[in-house]
């Protein structure tokens, strides 16, 4: 994966507000830490695995929210 833009990031902040996200009052409310630390271990394919699996499975009750930083690089130490 090459480096990420200021349009990925655009686009990544876009997706989760569409679909069944913006109808809100969902079952389920996942939540994907996409600060820096986040999207450096990962959190991108996360984020893009779990809205191409909602969307296959049709759901219109998940929430798919995105956060920045959890906090939790400074408890590694």
């Amino acid at each position: 994966m090459g480096k990420m833009t200021i349009e990925d990031l655009a686009t990544i902040r876009m997706q989760p507000a569409q679909g069944c996200v913006a109808a809100g009052g969902g079952r389920v409310r996942i939540n994907v830490h996409m600060g820096t630390c986040g999207i450096a271990a990962g959190a991108r394919d996360i984020m893009t695995a779990v809205m191409k699996e909602v969307e296959a499975r049709d759901l219109h009750d998940v929430i798919i929210m995105n956060s920045g930083c959890a906090g939790l690089c400074s408890k590694n130490r």
